[in-house]
């Protein structure tokens, strides 16, 4: 990290578009996470490994924008020619540190995607395909960081040039392991993105919430697009002595694609919160979105072959609670007689009638 011997062009920061586009995607991103999580622990708690998985993503995403912060006031966003030696080193070695925390943020947002897969999607090939995808991730993260403690020996030989007889590797291998890390990440995008919306269209739904619903799907598109972005900027890395310099939009498109991973990942899980506040607002009636969506014990939506089974049971609900409503209506009048018959010895008898909506349910269901 050493700097030019003549100026590279005038002593500015090109930081604040970092610090405002990132800020700003960070901030929602925080705010559909604390959304997220209220659904899922109010107003009964079933926290699952995709909740934790988001958990630790946000808490990295976070730690690497605040870090990022502190880079700047080194001397990130400015030409290395004008930033003392002192502040390129502390610089670098923030940097240094947010690239394993971005690589297993970003891992972490294909995990959690993973896990709440497994929850909706009942095949057991698709199980395979997604813990193979789980694993995949765990394993590109572990190689890229690894590629990226082995750089130099000693290890802080990476920010501070003076270390003596220091052996550093040049940057290609961290920008194989870059390209590389990408493109799973990339392809994981657009499968997530795509899977959902092959069983959206099968679902028994009006057109509208299918609509809906896949166009939420559909957001982890902006996440593929973002990434891509930034793997047409790996060449950046590390380049020459002004890394401090090139290496903002490099950073700030990696940060933007784990943010909108991060959202788009968390908005699908609010469609009953979202839901609840229209129906509040009487934006839309309780009629219209009367719980025609089959939803599992967890709260997600059902796909698949068990889709169409929930589905039939929570329609087989919906009948039976008419059906006592309007029992209920037509024997009002017949009220005293049901509730006080009288006996052989004209006792008075209590008759109390109870009706199970599940068994009735699962009756239907077995036949």
């Amino acid at each position: 990290m050493v700097a030019a011997t003549t100026p590279p062009g005038p002593d500015v920061s090109i930081a604040p578009r970092y610090l405002g586009l990132t800020g700003s995607f960070l901030g929602v991103g925080i705010f559909v996470y604390i959304l997220r999580m209220y659904t899922r622990i109010w107003p009964v708690q079933r926290l699952g490994l995709d909740d934790w998985s988001m958990t630790v993503s946000v808490i990295l995403m976070t730690s690497i924008w605040a870090m990022c912060a502190q880079a700047i006031k080194h001397g990130m966003g400015r030409h290395n020619y004008y930033v003392p030696l002192e502040d390129q080193m502390k610089a670098g070695r923030l940097l240094f540190i947010i690239q394993p925390m971005w690589v297993w943020s970003i891992a972490f947002v294909k995990i959690s995607m993973a896990f709440m897969l497994l929850r909706i999607l009942r095949s057991k090939n698709w199980h395979m395909f997604l813990y193979a995808t789980i694993a995949v991730q765990v394993v590109s993260s572990m190689i890229f960081m690894f590629i990226l403690l082995l750089q130099c020996r000693p290890i802080y030989a990476i920010w501070d040039p003076a270390t003596p007889n220091a052996k550093c590797w040049s940057p290609l291998p961290a920008q194989i392991g870059l390209y590389g890390n990408a493109a799973i990440s990339i392809i994981t995008d657009f499968v997530f993105t795509v899977l959902p919306i092959t069983f959206i269209h099968k679902m028994n739904l009006p057109l509208r919430q299918r609509v809906a619903i896949g166009s939420l799907m559909c957001l982890g598109l902006f996440a593929t697009a973002a990434g891509i972005v930034k793997t047409s900027l790996v060449k950046t890395y590390n380049n020459g002595g002004d890394n401090l310099y090139h290496m903002v939009d490099l950073i700030t498109w990696g940060f933007l694609e784990e943010e909108m991973g991060i959202i788009a990942v968390c908005i699908p899980c609010l469609k009953a919160l979202i839901e609840g506040t229209l129906k509040q607002l009487r934006i839309i009636s309780s009629e219209n979105s009367n719980s025609r969506t089959a939803h599992n014990r967890s709260g997600y939506l059902h796909f698949g072959g068990s889709q169409t089974q929930a589905h039939q049971l929570e329609s087989m609900r919906s009948r039976s609670r008419n059906h006592w409503r309007k029992s209920s209506g037509d024997q009002e009048a017949q009220s005293q007689e049901v509730i006080l018959p009288v006996g052989k010895d004209g006792e008075i008898v209590k008759t109390t009638e109870f009706t199970f909506v599940t068994e009735e349910a699962n009756k239907d269901s077995a036949e």
